[in-house]
Protein backbone atom coordinates (compact mmCIF):
# COMPACT_ATOMS: atom_id res chain seq x y z
CA UNK A 1 0.00 0.00 0.00
CA UNK A 2 1.25 3.46 -0.91
CA UNK A 3 1.62 5.88 1.95
CA UNK A 4 -0.10 9.12 0.85
CA UNK A 5 -1.61 11.16 -1.97
CA UNK A 6 -2.39 14.89 -2.16
CA UNK A 7 -5.55 16.13 -3.93
CA UNK A 8 -5.42 19.81 -4.84
CA UNK A 9 -8.86 21.23 -5.66
CA UNK A 10 -9.46 24.38 -7.74
CA UNK A 11 -6.10 26.02 -7.10
CA UNK A 12 -4.93 27.95 -10.13
CA UNK A 13 -2.58 30.64 -11.29
CA UNK A 14 -5.54 32.97 -11.62
CA UNK A 15 -5.89 33.15 -7.83
CA UNK A 16 -4.37 36.59 -8.04
CA UNK A 17 -5.35 39.16 -5.46
CA UNK A 18 -4.52 42.23 -7.52
CA UNK A 19 -8.20 43.13 -7.92
CA UNK A 20 -8.84 43.23 -4.16
CA UNK A 21 -9.29 46.68 -2.66
CA UNK A 22 -6.31 48.09 -0.80
CA UNK A 23 -8.42 48.08 2.38
CA UNK A 24 -8.41 44.30 2.20
CA UNK A 25 -4.63 43.98 2.58
CA UNK A 26 -5.08 41.32 5.26
CA UNK A 27 -7.03 39.18 2.76
CA UNK A 28 -4.34 39.58 0.08
CA UNK A 29 -1.69 38.55 2.58
CA UNK A 30 -3.78 35.53 3.64
CA UNK A 31 -4.26 34.30 0.06
CA UNK A 32 -0.58 34.79 -0.80
CA UNK A 33 0.56 32.91 2.31
CA UNK A 34 -1.78 30.00 1.54
CA UNK A 35 -0.60 29.94 -2.08
CA UNK A 36 3.02 29.78 -0.91
CA UNK A 37 2.13 26.94 1.47
CA UNK A 38 0.45 25.04 -1.38
CA UNK A 39 3.54 25.36 -3.60
CA UNK A 40 5.79 24.36 -0.69
CA UNK A 41 3.58 21.31 -0.04
CA UNK A 42 3.67 20.35 -3.72
CA UNK A 43 7.47 20.53 -3.66
CA UNK A 44 7.50 18.42 -0.48
CA UNK A 45 5.20 15.86 -2.15
CA UNK A 46 7.44 15.69 -5.22
CA UNK A 47 10.55 15.23 -3.06
CA UNK A 48 8.90 12.51 -0.95
CA UNK A 49 7.19 10.47 -3.69
CA UNK A 50 3.69 11.58 -2.71
CA UNK A 51 1.58 11.73 -5.89
CA UNK A 52 -0.47 14.86 -6.58
CA UNK A 53 -3.93 15.02 -8.16
CA UNK A 54 -4.70 18.34 -9.85
CA UNK A 55 -8.47 18.38 -9.37
CA UNK A 56 -9.22 21.67 -11.05
CA UNK A 57 -12.88 21.92 -11.97
CA UNK A 58 -12.63 25.53 -13.14
CA UNK A 59 -13.82 25.01 -16.73
CA UNK A 60 -14.38 28.12 -18.79
CA UNK A 61 -13.76 31.64 -17.67
CA UNK A 62 -10.27 33.06 -17.55
CA UNK A 63 -8.66 29.98 -16.06
CA UNK A 64 -7.53 27.14 -18.29
CA UNK A 65 -8.13 23.80 -16.62
CA UNK A 66 -4.64 22.36 -16.92
CA UNK A 67 -2.83 25.28 -15.26
CA UNK A 68 0.44 25.06 -17.20
CA UNK A 69 1.80 28.20 -15.54
CA UNK A 70 0.85 27.34 -11.99
CA UNK A 71 2.31 23.85 -12.12
CA UNK A 72 5.16 24.01 -14.63
CA UNK A 73 7.80 23.21 -11.97
CA UNK A 74 5.92 20.33 -10.33
CA UNK A 75 5.25 16.71 -11.15
CA UNK A 76 1.48 16.22 -11.24
CA UNK A 77 0.66 12.54 -11.58
CA UNK A 78 -3.12 12.70 -11.99
CA UNK A 79 -5.61 15.18 -13.39
CA UNK A 80 -9.36 15.44 -12.83
CA UNK A 81 -11.52 18.01 -14.60
CA UNK A 82 -15.19 18.88 -14.59
CA UNK A 83 -17.64 16.23 -13.54
CA UNK A 84 -15.64 13.02 -13.41
CA UNK A 85 -18.33 10.80 -14.87
CA UNK A 86 -18.58 12.98 -17.98
CA UNK A 87 -15.07 14.27 -18.52
CA UNK A 88 -12.51 12.20 -16.68
CA UNK A 89 -13.06 8.44 -16.59
CA UNK A 90 -12.26 6.97 -13.17
CA UNK A 91 -9.57 4.76 -14.74
CA UNK A 92 -7.41 7.86 -15.18
CA UNK A 93 -7.38 8.38 -11.41
CA UNK A 94 -5.70 6.11 -8.90
CA UNK A 95 -7.60 3.72 -6.68
CA UNK A 96 -7.71 5.81 -3.50
CA UNK A 97 -8.04 2.59 -1.49
CA UNK A 98 -4.40 1.91 -2.37
CA UNK A 99 -3.31 4.82 -0.15
CA UNK A 100 -3.02 4.91 3.62
CA UNK A 101 -3.73 8.65 3.81
CA UNK A 102 -5.43 11.12 1.50
CA UNK A 103 -4.53 14.77 1.99
CA UNK A 104 -6.77 17.46 0.49
CA UNK A 105 -6.27 21.19 -0.04
CA UNK A 106 -7.28 24.00 -2.38
CA UNK A 107 -10.04 26.60 -2.59
CA UNK A 108 -12.53 27.31 -1.17
CA UNK A 109 -12.39 25.36 2.07
CA UNK A 110 -16.11 25.19 2.90
CA UNK A 111 -17.30 24.72 -0.67
CA UNK A 112 -15.16 22.95 -3.29
CA UNK A 113 -12.58 21.43 -0.95
CA UNK A 114 -15.14 20.19 1.54
CA UNK A 115 -18.29 19.23 -0.31
CA UNK A 116 -19.16 20.29 -3.87
CA UNK A 117 -16.44 18.71 -6.01
CA UNK A 118 -16.25 15.03 -6.96
CA UNK A 119 -12.94 14.66 -5.12
CA UNK A 120 -13.92 16.80 -2.13
CA UNK A 121 -13.42 15.75 1.48
CA UNK A 122 -17.03 14.74 1.97
CA UNK A 123 -17.30 12.78 -1.29
CA UNK A 124 -14.10 10.73 -0.99
CA UNK A 125 -14.91 7.47 0.78
CA UNK A 126 -11.73 6.76 2.73
CA UNK A 127 -11.12 6.09 6.43
CA UNK A 128 -8.04 8.30 6.68
CA UNK A 129 -8.54 11.55 4.83
CA UNK A 130 -7.32 14.89 6.14
CA UNK A 131 -7.49 18.50 5.09
CA UNK A 132 -4.16 20.32 5.14
CA UNK A 133 -5.21 23.58 6.76
CA UNK A 134 -2.37 25.78 5.47
CA UNK A 135 -3.20 24.50 1.97
CA UNK A 136 -6.87 25.51 2.15
CA UNK A 137 -7.99 28.95 1.07
CA UNK A 138 -11.28 30.13 2.56
CA UNK A 139 -13.22 32.68 0.54
CA UNK A 140 -16.63 34.20 1.15
CA UNK A 141 -17.92 34.08 -2.44
CA UNK A 142 -19.88 30.85 -1.94
CA UNK A 143 -21.21 32.02 1.41
CA UNK A 144 -22.50 35.26 -0.10
CA UNK A 145 -24.42 33.30 -2.77
CA UNK A 146 -25.88 30.58 -0.55
CA UNK A 147 -26.53 32.01 2.88
CA UNK A 148 -29.33 34.31 4.02
CA UNK A 149 -26.88 35.79 6.53
CA UNK A 150 -23.40 35.21 5.14
CA UNK A 151 -20.45 36.05 7.35
CA UNK A 152 -18.50 39.09 6.30
CA UNK A 153 -14.82 38.66 6.99
CA UNK A 154 -13.63 42.06 8.13
CA UNK A 155 -10.26 40.91 9.42
CA UNK A 156 -8.08 37.86 9.62
CA UNK A 157 -9.43 37.04 13.07
CA UNK A 158 -13.04 36.80 11.81
CA UNK A 159 -11.91 34.52 8.97
CA UNK A 160 -9.89 32.28 11.32
CA UNK A 161 -12.83 32.04 13.74
CA UNK A 162 -15.17 31.03 10.91
CA UNK A 163 -12.72 28.33 9.74
CA UNK A 164 -12.26 26.94 13.28
CA UNK A 165 -16.03 26.85 13.85
CA UNK A 166 -16.60 25.21 10.46
CA UNK A 167 -14.02 22.46 11.13
CA UNK A 168 -15.57 21.68 14.52
CA UNK A 169 -19.17 21.79 13.30
CA UNK A 170 -18.47 19.51 10.34
CA UNK A 171 -16.13 17.24 12.35
CA UNK A 172 -13.37 17.59 9.79
CA UNK A 173 -10.12 15.68 10.33
CA UNK A 174 -7.27 18.04 9.51
CA UNK A 175 -3.61 18.78 10.07
CA UNK A 176 -2.15 22.27 10.25
CA UNK A 177 0.52 21.52 7.63
CA UNK A 178 2.14 18.57 5.87
CA UNK A 179 5.58 20.08 5.49
CA UNK A 180 7.60 19.69 8.72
Amino acid sequence: MKKSIFILIDFHQGMDVSDSPESQYWRNSYIRSRGKAIYKTMRYCNNNNIPIVNANYMFGGAVHHDNPIAFENYNIEYYAYGHLAEVCPKKLLPDFGDFETIYIGGASLDQCVFTTRDLSYRKIDHPNKKLILDCCIQTDQYLRRTSATPPHFTCRQSLDEYVRDFLVKEEVDYIDRLVP
